[in-house]
């Protein structure tokens, strides 16, 4: 699916080198719409200019990737050049290694938010256009559990929904749960 006129400006970009194993977390600062360009926070080391990048853009519900390539830097920000946008829904999407902190405040009930006494601070440990994986303690939710997750990733806040796929037991004290946007 293309996207036609979203604006970026404000949001979280993580830019993937797609031939480097390097990965750059920033904000946008700017989005020309005509012309598809962003410009964002700093420099972008480890990702040469002129190389095809992946671009992973987290939205208030939902992630939007793009192919782009980075054009120039002024030190205090890089301008991008976006194509081929889309919002994918494919388990098989890209994960992108984030390891920032999130919190569970909201569980999902019938359709309904369900406000947690003490929220559940958890971290989160990648991310994709798809879904997450969340890292927390044993027996903070089951399979199926429908919740609301609150993302913070370089001063911005995304809050999404999604559901339980699958837990995994990482030791005695720590347990992986993949989480499906919804």
């Amino acid at each position: 699916m293309a996207i036609i006129g979203m604006n970026y400006k404000g949001y979280t970009a993580i830019i993937k080198s797609d031939t480097l194993d390097s990965e750059v977390r920033t904000t946008i600062l700017e989005h020309d719409t005509n012309f598809m360009t962003i410009s964002v926070r700093g420099r972008l080391p480890g990702i040469a200019f002129g190389e095809h990048v992946t671009i992973l853009i987290l939205m208030p519900s939902c992630v939007h990737e793009f192919s782009g390539v980075p054009r120039k830097s002024n030190g205090m920000s890089s301008s991008l050049t976006l194509y081929n946008g889309r919002l994918k829904e494919s388990r098989s999407a890209v994960r992108y290694t984030v390891n920032s902190p999130a919190v569970v405040e909201n569980l999902i009930f019938d359709d309904k938010l369900a406000p947690m006494c003490n929220p559940l601070n958890v971290r989160l440990i990648n991310v994709s256009t798809s879904g997450a994986l969340i890292r927390a303690r044993p027996n903070y939710f089951c399979k199926d559990a429908a919740a609301e997750l609150k993302i913070t990733v370089a001063d911005n806040e995304t809050v999404v929904q999604g559901v339980v796929v699958r837990v995994q037991e990482v030791d005695d004290e720590t347990t992986d749960y993949g989480f499906r946007f919804i």
